[in-house]
């Protein structure tokens, strides 16, 4: 059985997040990112561990990983780093799974610039940050 949303609604919440985020309005971003996972009838994972992988559609996947790749800068900002990470592997684990290669890549981007911000740069030039490094 296919997991249904509104993708539309999410879309919409999501650039709403990301406007939020931009502006440093980081509780009010992940609040709107949050109702964005919500419209597509998704949580958003507590860790990496937690995210499950059910029938739904690509656009459902492509949605809900660039929810949580844009869910993962205003949480790394609120001081959530390892948090943070998990979100990143999740959507990266997304993308993979329907082989979206440029959401994958800037996903990765991403988790290496998150790092360098928290001075992680030598595991980011060794590519060496797994998710076992948050």
């Amino acid at each position: 059985m296919l997991r249904a949303g509104n993708h539309q609604h999410a879309a919409e919440l999501l650039t709403q997040g990301v406007v939020s985020s931009d502006l440093g309005h980081y509780t009010q971003a992940i609040s709107l990112l949050g109702e964005a996972m919500s419209a597509l009838h998704s949580v958003v994972p507590d860790n990496a561990a937690d995210l499950q992988f059910s029938e739904c559609s690509v656009e459902h996947d492509r949605l809900s990983a660039r929810i949580l790749l844009s869910l993962s800068y205003p949480t790394h900002e609120l001081g959530q780093r390892a948090r943070s990470i998990g979100l990143l592997v999740n959507a990266e684990r997304l993308a993979s799974r329907r082989s979206l290669g440029q959401l994958t890549i800037v996903t990765r981007a991403q988790r290496g610039l998150l790092l360098l911000r928290e001075g992680s740069g030598r595991r980011c030039r060794q590519g060496t940050w797994t998710e076992r490094c948050s």
